[in-house]
């Protein structure tokens, strides 16, 4: 070989190793926020003239190398543009990423190139035909495609790692077994920035079969070097992301549990707050899937991260500001694991409820984050609730918890999360008083569950938050119900044992305050589907004595009715401004608001009179519940008949998940209640003016 050759040849390697060297320094430095990629360019571009400098080396016709220095030429050409690749999708040059990825891949893994660009994307031929196979059929056969997919280019990629490893134990060099190695972890690397690159277009199915690929050929490396747990780390992280986009729960979980216990496992500096964020998502997900030791063991990582790595950095040298921004970190991060406690006792609790005596059993816990030392979980789950003693026991933790996260969380600052904290211990109570029997404990509980939530109503403003005072409302709305009706059941018991019993006047007073109480705030939900015109910047002047103009003006009976018709619109605007405004309540929300009309009639009818009452102060409540009645009658018809009678043809800008309500069904049943109701509620009055009709 002609020495001048090899020597430009060995110069062209050099300069390729020093530009992998100082590309990667380069990307690992923080650049200025206006040239956020400069370092990163400046890579690239020594990337760029090392390829320059080699690529005449690796054509097989012109080169004159032998066989070792041209593979090696080829090889050196490939991990250039894997890097490129990587760079480009840094600085979010999607096209450029794609194309200096393949290039390398096409060198190492050539059929897997091929086989991926064979596939069609998804909005190829992806209308479904009549007469095609069910959704889950057909996601089935998809998954089971894929599974195919992967496993013929498992049995390749193994096939070319064992020709490549055959090539490297021929080879002299000594450190050919490391090599090898580290070239693994780059063609999978370069194989996992392609998946993410279809991810990132959501050619979901290209994506996932190269990230499933790149976790398949991983179980092959070994696993004590560090750069083989990184690798393992990301690409878990990149399934768990491409399966959350996939509307995929379960698999993204199970791999995002992976990804933190690989982080753990690696040497790499931990990102405590990052690693806390996905272990704290997690908990959701395992208290949502009634997995309880998996949750409780992922809290109890989050704690133990919090106090040890996340307190460190409050001990460490940093300016007063620092300090403070840190301090202020870790007091938010320990209030959220309060309220993640909280809310995980509150649904042990809720579960225990449900599922009391049915012979529960608890899945076993799957997540180990060994190396953080944890405790042993011993947190009471549901199917250990088996009496009232237990169930205060997950009470008592539940509710310690959600008070300190709302030491934190104060209304002045966080107003959804002190709303929510509040919501929770009214739950917290409503839970635990289905363990309780006695039913002067059980209105204690009740009265404390609308302690909780009352000044709510008070201090939020309806502009912002309506949504959130209608719930609450409602719901304490029907607490106070619950307690009126505990408390007419307790005086029915007592009449039904002894049928001389007559109620002492401190009782119907207690019951009738609970009855009222519960109108009130029923009263208080309907009025927040009021909404007040708004004021103009500029009002004009009114006309005076509009509606006792000359009627002269007036010559024929049309011009009469448009009159009459004007003053009605007036009269009725008047009246809807002084009630609040004009009423708007949405179709999925008009069951609901009716059926709160519905309660009202039925508690004052409830309203029990006074010993001694005579005349119309007996029948105080029943006139009033047969008013109501009456009203809701019409009243309901007017706004069933006003919905839509059938689902809106959908456009760009509708919700496509937005629910269709059947006006047939709307309210149907209590509307049937109603009208038996009226019909048979004078009846009643009558019995009780004329007859003296006792409780």
């Amino acid at each position: 070989f002609g020495s001048s050759s090899i020597s430009e040849f060995g110069l062209a390697l050099a300069d390729a190793e020093t530009a992998i060297v100082k590309s990667e320094e380069l990307c690992k430095r923080y650049d200025p926020d206006d040239e956020p990629y400069k370092s990163k360019y400046l890579a690239r571009e020594a990337l760029k003239i090392a390829i320059s400098k080699l690529m005449p080396h690796t054509e097989k016709n012109s080169s004159k190398l032998n066989k070792e220095s041209l593979i090696k030429a080829q090889d050196t050409v490939a991990r250039l543009n894997w890097r490129l690749g990587s760079i480009y999708m840094d600085v979010q040059e999607s096209g450029g990423a794609k194309e200096f990825l393949e290039l390398s891949l096409l060198h190492w893994r050539e059929q897997v190139i091929t086989q991926i660009n064979n596939i069609p994307f998804e909005s190829e031929g992806s209308t479904k035909k009549e007469g095609s196979m069910p959704e889950e059929k057909e996601m089935k056969s998809d998954e089971e495609d894929e599974d195919k997919v992967i496993a013929e280019l498992l049995v390749y990629c193994q096939k070319r790692h064992q020709e490549l490893k055959s090539n490297e134990n021929s080879s002299s060099s000594s450190s050919s077994s490391s090599h090898n190695v580290d070239l693994e972890v780059e063609i999978i690397e370069a194989l996992s920035h392609l998946g993410i690159y279809y991810h990132n277009f959501e050619h979901f199915k290209h994506g996932l079969i190269l990230l499933k690929l790149c976790d398949e050929l991983i179980t092959h490396l070994d696993h004590t070097k560090e750069t083989v747990k990184s690798l393992q780390t990301h690409v878990c992280f990149y399934l768990a992301q491409a399966y959350a986009a996939m509307k995929k729960p379960h698999e993204s979980a199970h791999y995002c549990q992976l990804t933190l216990e690989w982080q753990l496992r690696s040497h790499e500096t931990l990102n405590t707050a990052e690693w806390y964020k996905n272990c704290a998502g997690l908990v959701d997900y395992f208290v949502n899937q009634d997995r309880y030791r998996d949750a409780e063991h992922c809290l109890r990582a989050c704690d133990c991260i919090i106090e040890t790595k996340m307190s460190a950095a409050v001990s460490a040298p940093a300016s007063r500001r620092a300090m403070e921004e840190i301090g202020e970190k870790l007091s938010e991060a320990r209030a959220d694991m309060d309220r993640r406690w909280g809310v995980f006792h509150l649904n042990v609790l809720q579960d225990a409820a449900r599922d009391f005596g049915d012979g529960r059993v608890e899945p076993e816990g799957t997540v180990n984050f060994s190396e953080l030392n944890l405790p042993v979980c011993d947190a009471i789950l549901p199917a250990q609730v088996l009496s009232f003693d237990e169930a205060r026991a997950v009470f008592k933790a539940g509710l310690a918890r959600t008070l300190n996260a709302q030491k934190f969380y104060v209304l002045d600052g966080y107003v959804t999360d002190h709303i929510a904290l509040c919501r929770d211990v009214s739950t917290l109570y409503k839970w635990l008083s289905c363990f309780e029997e006695d039913e002067k404990r059980k209105i204690a509980m009740l009265g404390r569950r609308a302690a909780s939530l009352t000044p709510l109503i008070d201090e939020l403003g309806v502009s912002a938050y309506a949504g959130e005072l209608k719930q609450i409302s409602f719901e304490v709305a029907e607490i106070h119900m619950e307690m009126c009706e505990i408390k007419l059941e307790r005086m029915n018991t007592k009449k039904t044992l002894n049928n001389s019993y007559v109620p002492k006047s401190v009782e119907i007073l207690k019951a009738n305050e609970y009855a009222m109480q519960s109108i009130h705030n029923f009263n208080r939900f309907t009025n927040f589907f009021r909404k007040a015109a708004p004021v103009p910047l500029f009002p004009m002047p009114s006309k005076k004595n509009d509606e006792e103009s000359d009627e002269d003006e007036y010559d024929d009976e049309e011009d009469k009715k448009r009159k009459q018709k004007k003053l009605a619109d007036k009269k009725a605007a008047a009246e809807e401004e002084s009630m609040g405004g004009k009423l708007e309540i949405p179709p999925d929300e008009l069951a609901v608001h009716l059926r709160a009309h519905f309660y009202v009639a039925r508690l004052y009818s409830k309203l029990l009179p006074l010993a001694g009452s005579q005349g119309e102060d007996r029948v105080k409540g029943l006139k009033q519940s047969l008013e109501k009645y009456t009203w809701l009658r019409k009243f309901a018809r007017e706004q069933i008949d006003l919905m839509p009678k059938k689902k809106p043809t959908p456009t760009l800008l509708s919700d496509p998940n937005e629910p269709f309500i059947d006006p047939k069904t709307c309210f149907k049943e209590e509307l049937e209640m109603v009208d038996q109701m009226v019909e048979l509620l004078p009846i009643q009055i009558s019995r009780a003016y004329y007859l003296n009709q006792k409780f």
